[in-house]
């Protein structure tokens, strides 16, 4: 008995809500532009460009012959074209694009949109005229010239560099721009070199599986389109860091990483699946389990992250066409550590035990045969009704069976947006958020605020981990006094945390 392509179902499942994201008003100026809250609701002022990069999963549907007769009648080459079309209003007079705020110039949306737009003209081919090829040219060409002229400076964030240079490497090929490809060989190298030898790449501040499934996703793509432009050791070491995290329930890292993510995408795997073993082995684990939303996709995304989770299932389900039975014969191993990352990793037959460190002892157990269980890292409110937290690790021992870490405590603050400040926030975007260096300056500025700063420490809290069970019992040694919170949560920034999943 033939498998159903389990990419496609999930595909199938979600097509209905994302075709409903795209205008198909051919009489006013919203044709094609994929946000709704812009042109339907109209309670934004401004779309969302990363919307548009759904061109490259329209255009690859346009070959897939094997989609429920439901969705026969949807011309997905139109479609793609419309999005790209519509792109060009979007476009600031300096070739960026916004996500969050107008006149943002975003360096990661604007590479995402251009990469995804240049594959959908790339997959639509001969059946694009020479003339809509043209003009698609003519309005992606700001969008790459924006790219060799900026820089992303407010941290290193590894799948945008990534994903960028995929962007560079399809812009170059296609038009035989050799500064594309160059510009490219910078991203690519300034990941390498912010790599760590355990096989993570930077995000931000530490290590994360989700988002280092998306930077391998762009990564994979540019190895198979441009192989000379990167090591495929490099790739290999990536994917090993990645295997552990697929855990004994079906879901991945849970939260683990310094972005808090539990998503996985496929198509890094699934592309690698031949020459990795470790691919072929999360490639096989992401196919037995996505259908059942065991890790966060495509079902649990919203509207911000969409288009890049569409993308990534319409890849994978082509190549598991291609590809239909998947063999992998990696073992985990039951032991692994990261210390640099601050993650420890433990697997037995039934059971997968996850420890941060750098978030202070935070323990995920999942059971094969039960749900997740996540304990949070030691929270604190002192009487006054301040809030603490155990982070960034001192110390980490192993002692019989545990380990014993000691972190700092610090206080946190969590931030919800209020009328006033956005009101700020539009201001200066619409004035000197128009510049460059301005702009630039406010990114560094709020990704500290939000993201990177460390408060003062007021004291150290030890929390004794059973790797086995992932049960815990805490030391606290604290200049005030603290009484213990039953608090969960993640008091940061993080926009891609907090997805459900089985």
């Amino acid at each position: 008995m033939k498998l159903k392509n389990p990419y496609q179902i999930v595909l199938e499942r979600n097509l209905p809500r994302v075709l409903s994201l795209v205008s198909g008003d051919s009489l006013g100026n919203t044709l094609g532009i994929a946000d709704r809250r812009y042109w339907a609701w109209k309670t934004v002022d401004f779309p969302n460009a990363s919307m548009q990069s759904l061109a490259g999963g329209f255009a690859r549907l346009s070959k897939r012959s094997n989609l429920d007769d439901s969705f026969a009648s949807i011309d997905f080459s139109r479609l793609a074209l419309d999005l790209i079309c519509a792109i060009r209003p979007m476009t600031s007079r300096s070739g960026g694009l916004a996500e969050a705020f107008p006149e943002e110039n975003s360096f990661c949306v604007t590479g995402q949109v251009l990469s995804e737009a240049m594959d959908a003209l790339s997959v639509m081919g001969s059946n694009l005229s020479a003339a809509d090829r043209q003009e698609s040219l003519s309005l992606l060409s700001p969008l790459a010239n924006f790219l060799m002229r900026n820089d992303e400076t407010h941290g290193i964030i590894s799948n945008h560099l990534a994903t960028t240079a995929l962007a560079m490497v399809r812009w170059g090929l296609s038009t035989g721009d050799d500064r594309a490809l160059l510009r490219a060989e910078s991203f690519l190298a300034r990941i390498k070199r912010h790599s760590s030898d355990e096989g993570w790449f930077v995000e931000y501040s530490g290590a994360d599986p989700g988002y280092q499934t998306w930077a391998l996703a762009s990564l994979a793509q540019i190895f198979d389109e441009a192989p000379g432009l990167i090591d495929q050791d490099f790739l290999v070491a990536g994917m090993r860091f990645l295997e552990p995290f697929a855990l004994r329930n079906g879901t991945f890292a849970n939260g683990a990483g310094a972005r808090f993510t539990s998503f996985l995408m496929a198509v890094g795997p699934e592309l690698m699946a031949v020459s990795i073993p470790e691919a072929a082995f999360l490639a096989s684990f992401a196919r037995r389990h996505i259908v059942q939303h065991r890790f966060v996709s495509l079902d649990a995304v919203d509207e911000p992250n969409l288009a890049p989770f569409f993308n990534d299932v319409v890849r994978s389900a082509e190549l598991f066409d291609q590809t239909p039975s998947m063999n992998s014969d990696v073992q985990q191993h039951p032991v692994r550590d990261f210390p640099e990352a601050g993650l420890y990793v433990r697997h037995t037959d039934v059971r997968s035990v996850v420890i941060s460190a750098e978030r202070g002892g935070w323990v995920c157990v999942a059971d094969a045969a039960g749900p997740t269980h996540i304990n949070s890292e030691p929270v604190f409110r002192d009487p006054r009704g301040r809030l603490f937290i155990a982070r960034s690790a001192i110390d980490v021992k192993p002692v019989a069976g545990s380990l014993v870490i000691k972190s700092y405590i610090r206080r946190v603050t969590i931030r919800s947006q209020s009328p006033k400040q956005f009101l700020l926030l539009r201001m200066f975007a619409m004035s000197l958020g128009k510049w460059r260096a301005p702009r630039e300056l406010a990114k560094k500025f709020l990704a500290h605020l939000l993201l990177t700063r460390k408060e003062k420490s007021v004291g150290v809290c030890e929390r004794i981990v059973d790797t086995r069970t992932g049960a815990s019992s805490e030391r606290v040694h604290s200049r005030i006094e603290l009484s213990k919170s039953h608090l969960f949560g993640a008091p940061h920034h993080m926009a891609s945390y907090g997805y459900w999943r089985s």
